[in-house]
């Protein structure tokens, strides 16, 4: 049992009004008693109370006699574990582990009417949250090997590798440092997927000249995790993933030079956001494709053959099918690219019609299958707010621009995420356009030309430009 790490869970108990505790979690007991043990679905309790006294309580399949410096108290699988721990609580009451599952608690509450379980995770948690010079010195060692790791996967990127190819050479990198295996499963993104943010490693995304490359990746050492992630770019970076670069890396550096001790979180973000702001001065240059938004053609084909349905078991199948399809209030067809991109109203002259929407998680291959001849639409459902969001778009030939630039995504979402972020103004999102103030032009009415110049400059005469 670690003497000063004891001391310090005891602490916080003292400072809770607890006299004793379950503690459960096996990151917990390793970090009181140094061994690591995985009980599955069998109990598995370290028992501490305010004077320090503790006992382990585990299966004897897990062989721990002699392996750990504290009283062990065994049982076998015919034994009533929750009821041999019970025996030895102390009435009133007992924090118990966050992650103890509920059978336990319950089982526990049965055996002893006078046991009152509440929340006791934070005294050892807050202990956890202070590394001892040890701890320190293991987490050093795991990331230093997971850099190591990390530079040789680089190292053996190849064009025409796919990702799960670069993943198994930073496993064999991993296990080549020593390390007992991953601490989560590498992710590594090639090209496009490296804007979706919990794209999965696969077999198919292959690697070509030019693509950006995300490695995020940790190992396990002695118990101790490392999380790394970097960026590269294989071959050549074009100008654009230079800019896209050097934009975020600029505002990953002033959200870190802005931490001072007693400087709330807020600030490191909006000292990034201001960097941001930058990027939005002069013309705003976006590309984008244009596309005819549709309400889901999916809702309409299943209500022409729902008349059909009555004794037809084919068309009931392909019926099912269509209303199983149905799209989220968020989602969007007909698109490529990232996970998340904005629709903007074309032609977009006003702050309130943009909106970001999301593509679709799984293969839609109802929609491939009935449209997959229609190019250039975008198909919504129809009872979202995604229309109301362009500015009480409809689906009679109204257009939208698809962008999938990062940076305008984040800042179009942040537009209406409130709750989360707490302003809305120009000091924390990007200024899509400024429409600056015209006095109406004074030109003669009969004169169709002149008419017309005063409708182009509707829509020209605006700061932010949307290529």
């Amino acid at each position: 049992m670690n003497k000063s790490r004891l001391a310090r869970v005891i602490a916080g108990m003292e400072q809770m009004g607890l006299e004793q505790i379950v503690v459960s979690a096996p990151e917990s007991i390793f970090y009181l008693t140094g061994k690591w043990i995985s009980p599955g679905e069998r109990m598995l309790a370290l028992y501490i109370t305010r004077d320090g006294d503790a006992a382990l309580y585990a299966n004897r399949l897990f062989a721990l006699n002699g392996q750990i410096d504290a009283p062990l108290v065994e049982y076998d699988d015919t034994d009533d574990s929750a009821k041999l721990l019970a025996s030895a609580l102390r009435p009133g009451k007992i924090g118990i582990d966050k992650f103890w599952p509920s059978q336990f608690t319950i089982r526990l509450m049965d055996a002893r009417s006078d046991v009152r379980p509440v929340l006791g995770s934070q005294c050892v948690d807050d202990a956890r949250m202070c590394k001892d010079a040890e701890e320190l010195r293991l987490m050093r060692e795991s990331s230093a090997k997971n850099d190591k790791a990390t530079a040789a996967a680089i190292s053996a990127l190849r064009a025409g590798m796919t990702e799960a190819d670069a993943a198994a050479a930073y496993l064999a990198a991993a296990k080549a440092e020593g390390a007992s295996g991953p601490s989560f499963e590498p992710l590594i993104c090639f090209g496009p997927a490296c804007a979706e943010p919990h794209h999965s490693t696969g077999a198919e995304n292959t690697l070509r000249p030019g693509d950006s490359v995300i490695i995020d990746v940790g190992l396990a050492w002695q118990s101790y995790a490392s999380d790394m992630t970097r960026s590269v770019f294989f071959g050549e970076a074009s100008d654009e993933q230079k800019r896209v670069y050097d934009l975020v890396c600029a505002a990953n550096a002033a959200g870190r030079a802005a931490v001072r001790p007693g400087v709330p979180l807020k600030e490191f973000d909006r000292a990034a956001d201001t960097l941001l702001q930058n990027y939005a001065r002069g013309n705003l240059l976006v590309c984008g494709k244009v596309a005819y938004l549709s309400a889901d053609l999916v809702l309409f084909l299943a209500e022409l053959l729902k008349p059909h349905t009555a004794g037809n078991r084919n068309a009931e199948e392909i019926y099912r099918q269509l209303l199983e399809s149905r799209p989220g209030y968020t989602t969007a067809y007909g698109l490529s690219g990232s996970r998340m991109t904005a629709l903007l109203r074309n032609p977009h002259i006003a702050k309130n019609e943009e909106v970001v929407v999301n593509l679709p998680y799984h293969e839609d291959y109802i929609r491939r299958r009935y449209f997959s001849h229609l190019n250039g639409v975008v198909m919504i459902d129809p009872q979202s707010l995604i229309a109301e969001r362009l500015g009480g778009a409809d689906y009679d030939g109204d257009l939208v621009r698809t962008i999938a630039d990062p940076v305008l995504n984040a800042c179009v979402r942040r537009n209406y995420e409130f709750a989360q972020h707490g302003l809305l103004s120009n000091n924390v999102n990007l200024p899509l356009l400024n429409i600056p103030s015209m006095a109406s032009p004074k030109q003669n009415p009969d004169d169709w030309y002149a008419r017309f110049v005063t409708v182009k400059n509707t829509f020209s005469a605006r700061i932010g430009q949307i290529c």
